[in-house]
């Protein structure tokens, strides 16, 4: 299994890039207000004034495509796409050992996907391509670019297997899924003939539609790869306080992974159902947070492994250059709503001198509770003020950043 440590080489079309790039609509900014990435904080300039400046900069950024991915660079090693395997799935080869399965099986449980035509796909953004190629090495088949990047959004790479290889790739998995294993076991058993199709197609279309997840019993490296593909880590503001989150549509292999839990490590957790749509088993005590990390880390955990080893060292004292770090492992959903350390800080003062009017409004201490009620708007004034420089300096950093991208190589370390 690839290492955490990985480095990634993003190299582009060079010449005709060049050209195009220089004709992308810059920063709508005044030629006095242009601002350089690592420039002093806008002393003076109003809230209003960095509003307007930072949804300028934003629709700039959202309208930056990135440059084509046509190659990547892993482990000192370089992959041109569309990167295919000489190997071939077929009955008789040599199955992944039983951890490798379990783990993969856990992976497309999550972020896998059966279409009708007897294929199989799994996609995830560039930074993710190390499960793509264990998929890959476990089960053969090819890797490809399946979108180009676009501001906030990342190119995207997809693992596919069709056919007889499809076939006895489903089979391996099955036993192994819980969420996808009747899909998995429709699949191994092939396409009918043309006539039939049709039936196929519906059966599978069906089991799509429903919760046809099969309760069956977890092992740790299942419930890593499916963390990998649909857990997450979260850091409560900026504290030693850390939160486990699965996430899937239907909740029965959320019940089965709570049910493993709770028998192997005694951890208790919450399924809830999220705005109709979800639903989520969250687990908050630390204690048990770092438990379950510790033990899917030692059974394969890849895609989030840099992060769990991070969280699992998490204490008061390092609380906030860890939530700084692990920010920066993340994808992008959260990016520019994620609060800094400093603004952690202040939000926490605000809460604290929101809850200190309260008392004195309750105490009957007018005088007290109407000076505190004008300190609390003042720090939520120099909050958004400040909360508003940040996201100016990030805005200009990823702009940047794209940029660079059509005129030398950029490396990411996941």
């Amino acid at each position: 299994m690839l290492g955490v440590r990985q480095y990634w080489h993003i190299t582009c079309v060079a010449p005709i890039i060049r050209q195009f790039v220089t004709s992308l609509p810059q920063p709508a900014l005044a030629p006095h207000q242009t601002l350089a990435v690592g420039s002093q904080p806008l002393i003076g300039t109003s809230l209003q004034v960095l509003q307007q400046r930072n949804r300028q900069l934003r629709a700039t950024l959202a309208a930056i495509p990135w440059p084509p991915l046509v190659s990547f660079r892993l482990r000192e090693k370089t992959y041109t796409l569309p990167l295919t395997s000489s190997g071939q799935m077929r009955d008789g080869m040599d199955a992944p050992s039983l951890q490798k399965l379990e783990y993969l099986a856990g992976f497309f449980d999550g972020d896998g996907s059966v279409s009708n035509r007897c294929s199989l796909h799994v996609g995830q953004s560039v930074d993710g391509v190390a499960v793509l190629l264990l998929m890959q090495g476990a089960f053969g088949g090819s890797i490809i670019r399946c979108t180009n990047g676009k501001g906030l959004q990342k190119p995207t790479l997809v693992w596919q297997r069709f056919g007889n290889s499809a076939r006895c790739t489903a089979g391996l998995l099955a036993p192994h899924s819980i969420v996808k294993r009747r899909q998995l076991e429709l699949t191994a058993e092939g396409l009918p003939v043309p006539a039939d199709k049709g039936d196929w197609s519906l059966k599978l279309d069906v089991l799509k539609r429903s919760d046809s997840s099969v309760v069956g019993a977890c092992t740790w490296a299942y419930v890593a790869g499916f963390f990998d593909a649909d857990g997450h880590i979260k850091q409560q503001k900026a504290m030693a306080s850390l939160v486990l989150v699965f996430t899937q549509k239907h909740p029965t292999v959320l019940v089965c992974l709570q049910n493993f839990l709770a028998r192997q490590l005694g951890v208790k957790s919450h399924i809830s159902c999220v705005q109709n749509r979800w639903h989520q088993l969250t687990i908050t005590k630390t204690s048990s947070c770092k438990a379950v990390l510790q033990k899917m880390m030692a059974s394969g955990l890849l895609r989030k492994a840099a992060q769990a080893h991070l969280a699992v060292k998490l204490t008061k004292q390092n609380a906030a250059q860890v939530r700084d770090a692990m920010a920066a492992m993340v994808g992008n959903q959260g990016f520019l709503r994620r609060f800094d350390s400093a603004g952690c800080q202040r939000a926490s003062a605000i809460s604290a001198a929101q809850l200190r009017a309260k008392k004195a409004a309750e105490k009957g201490d007018t005088s007290l509770a109407e000076s505190l009620h004008a300190d609390v708007e003042r720090q939520k004034h120099e909050h958004a003020l400040l909360n508003a420089v940040t996201m100016n300096k990030q805005l200009l950093t990823y702009i940047s950043k794209i940029r660079g991208m059509y005129h030398e190589p950029i490396a990411y370390k996941l």
